[in-house]
C-alpha cells in the first residue's frame, strides 16, 4: 500500500517540522485513522515531494517531520482550459479529471446558455487538491475568476483551439499548429449563435471537430485535453530521441 500523500502549501525542507491545516488533520484523523508515526508523503510544486512521519495529530491540528525528498520541483507545463460551468457532480468530474489529463489553469467563462448557480471556490480547489494527490502530480491547476466568453478569448495571447460541434479542424494538426494556444468548449446547452459567429470570425480563434456525436460540455472537454496531452507527449518523444 502507498503512503498517504498529501499537499502542504507552506515550506518544506529537510528537518522540518510543518503543522497540517484542518483540511488534512481531519482526513488523516477521520478518514484514515492515522496515529503517530504513521508515513506520509507531502508535497508542492515549490520545494518537490518529501517523505514525512506523523508526530502529533489532535483534534483540529497535527505535525509531521521531514525525513527526505523524494522528488526535487519540477516544471509541469499544460494547457489552459477555458470552459462554462457545468451542474454538479459533472463540474466536480471534470475538473478532478482535466488536473489527471495534466491542465495547468481552469478558466470559468460565462455563456448565455452556461449555469448560473454558483459553486464555491474553495470547495472546487479542494476537489483539484484531492485529484492532485492521487494523480502524482506536484503543481495544483490554478482556479481562476470566472469571467465573460469573449473577454476571456480575447485575452488569449496564443490563441484558442474551439471544440466546435459546427464541426472544423482535425485537432492534432491543429494543437501541433498552436501548442501554447488555450482550450474552449462550450456549455451544456451549446454556444449561442451569436457566441458561435462572434468567436468564428475573431482571428485567434480556430475551430476544431470532436466526431459525429454531440459530446456532453464535460466529454468534450477530455476529449480535447486527451489530443493536447497525446500531441505533447509525441512532442517530447520527438525531442528525446533526436537529442
Amino acid at each position: 500500500m502507498r503512503d498517504t500523500r498529501l499537499h502542504l502549501d507552506q515550506p518544506l525542507a529537510a528537518g522540518g517540522v510543518p503543522a497540517l491545516d484542518a483540511a488534512a488533520t481531519h482526513y488523516l484523523k477521520a478518514v484514515l485513522r492515522a496515529r503517530p508515526g504513521h508515513r506520509l508523503r507531502v508535497f508542492n510544486a515549490r520545494d518537490g515531494e518529501w517523505r514525512a512521519r506523523l508526530t502529533r495529530l489532535e483534534r483540529h491540528d497535527g505535525t509531521i517531520e521531514l525525513e527526505e525528498r523524494l522528488r526535487p520541483p519540477v516544471a509541469e507545463p499544460g494547457p489552459t482550459l477555458l470552459f462554462a460551468p457545468i451542474k454538479k457532480p459533472r463540474l466536480d468530474w471534470l475538473l478532478e479529471k482535466a488536473t489527471e489529463l495534466g491542465v495547468a489553469r481552469l478558466q470559468p467563462v460565462r455563456c448565455r446558455h452556461g449555469v448560473v448557480e454558483g459553486s464555491r471556490p474553495e470547495r472546487l480547489e479542494q476537489r483539484i487538491i484531492e485529484a492532485v494527490e492521487q494523480s502524482e502530480r506536484l503543481s495544483v491547476p490554478a482556479l481562476l475568476p470566472e469571467v465573460e466568453l469573449l473577454a476571456a478569448v480575447e485575452a488569449a495571447v496564443d490563441g484558442v483551439v474551439l471544440a466546435d460541434e459546427a464541426g472544423g479542424a482535425a485537432p492534432l494538426p491543429t494543437l501541433a499548429a498552436h501548442p501554447a494556444a488555450a482550450l474552449l468548449v462550450g456549455p451544456e446547452g451549446g454556444f449561442a449563435p451569436e457566441e458561435r459567429a462572434a468567436l468564428r470570425r475573431m482571428a485567434n480563434v480556430f475551430p476544431v471537430g470532436l466526431g459525429p456525436t454531440i459530446l456532453r460540455a464535460e466529454t468534450a472537454a477530455l476529449m480535447l485535453l486527451a489530443c493536447h496531452r497525446a500531441r505533447a507527449t509525441e512532442t517530447a518523444r520527438a525531442t528525446e530521441t533526436a537529442s
